[in-house]
Formats: C-alpha cells, structure tokens, sequence
C-alpha cells in the first residue's frame, strides 16, 4: 500500500478593494491619490485634436478656414487625409503666415508616408493666441475630400 499525502488546498484571497495595481504612468486613474482639482489640471494640460474637412474641387480651391474656436496654446502636429489619388498640393497659413507651401498633401498623410508612421503627427510647432486664422488651399487635378487633424497644446494654467 502507498502511502499518498494529499496537501490542503491553498486558498487564494482577493485583493481589498480599492488596492488594485496602478499603472507606472502618469495618468489620472480612479485609485490614484489626486483631488478633483488636480485631475482637472490635468486633464486641461493634455494635447487635444481639433478635425475639420472639405471638398477638394479641380484646380486651386478657395482659402478653407479652419475653425480652432478661440483654442491658444501650441499648434503641434498636423495630419492630412485625402480622397485624390492625384499629386494634389496645398498651402497651409497661419495669420496670413505661409507655414507649409506647395507640399504634395501624401508627405502628410500617415497611409502613404512610409518614413513617418510611427509618428502620430508631423509636427509643426506653431504658437497659437486663440484668435487666428488658419487656412488651407489646395490645388489639384482630381476632386475628392480633405480631412485634416491639427495637435494642440494647451497652455500650462
């Protein structure tokens, strides 16, 4: 006869509520420490995305503005999505400033732009006073849509 010794199993309890594991990074979460003032600050600081489109006509569109509705802070990044299969270029100006001119809208386009994809944005880097205009004009041989996502930074409060 052999003799077999069966252990007692161990029973595993679960964590006390509200002692989860944290994430190692700084975000706001439900069991972090911060006050309501504190995630509100924040949350105010986070860079955020304004997204706007349009129709892109045959031949040289008139001046699109873009509405960014009092937003100052950093312009940081851009990308642009397009319709057009063709070599279609724009013009992107800020207070009548031209900060892209005459670039081929693909070079900003993430699906095409093999070099930069794993960027989120091409950066610009731009400050904004919240009341400017912003416009882009496009020039192309084939009609199609344009989307374009700016990448603002807030200003530190």
């Amino acid at each position: 006869m052999t003799n077999i010794r069966l252990r007692p199993q161990q029973r595993r309890t679960p964590p006390a509520r509200g002692n989860a594991a944290r994430p190692q990074n700084n975000v706001a979460t439900p069991n972090s420490k911060m006050n309501m003032a504190a995630v509100q600050k924040f949350t105010s600081s986070q860079p955020f995305t304004i997204g706007q489109d349009f129709a892109q006509p045959v031949g040289l569109s008139t001046k699109n503005k873009l509405d960014l509705s009092g937003q100052s802070g950093m312009l940081v990044g851009i990308n642009i999505l397009t319709t057009a299969t063709d070599e279609t270029k724009f013009t992107l100006m800020i207070n009548q400033e031209a900060v892209i001119t005459e670039a081929n809208l693909k070079f900003y386009n993430p699906n095409y732009n093999t070099t930069t994809k794993n960027q989120e944005y091409f950066t610009i880097n731009r400050p904004l006073a919240g009341s400017d205009v912003v416009t882009l004009q496009t020039n192309g041989t084939i009609s199609g849509q344009v989307y374009i996502v700016m990448y603002i930074q807030p200003i530190a409060k």
